[in-house]
């Protein structure tokens, strides 16, 4: 899977398709902006400030695709309602940038196949 295959489509509410990429660079980013270090993410998210740490990682993961956007701005075209979505669009992208094949950590292997 190549960097750019790792990126989950999201669509905000302007109705721009975005492609949501936390690569390295997205990642030191993320960061900086949240002054946390990225083993500290997943709480980051789950946590008080949570939305701050969602609406950065959003911003850090379009950076790639638009330099020039900020995080409130970013944060302007979230629809609170949409936010479990982006939650889960979050997650894949995480799963995509720490796994070569793109598949989440804890999936099962498939069974040998019985030798005849």
């Amino acid at each position: 899977m190549t960097i750019r295959e790792k990126a989950v489509t999201v669509t905000l509410s302007d109705g721009v398709e975005r492609h949501l990429l936390l690569d390295y660079n997205a990642l030191a980013e993320i960061m900086d902006l949240l002054k946390i270090e990225i083993t500290n993410l997943q709480d980051a998210m789950t946590g008080p400030g949570s939305l701050k740490a969602i609406r950065a990682i959003l911003w850090a993961g379009f950076l790639h695709e638009d330099d020039t956007l900020t995080p409130r701005a970013v944060g302007a075209l979230v629809d609170p309602l949409k936010i479990s979505d982006l939650a889960t669009a979050i997650t894949k992208a995480l799963d995509n940038s720490f796994h070569a094949d793109g598949e989440p950590k804890n999936a099962v292997a498939p069974a040998p196949a019985p030798e005849a």
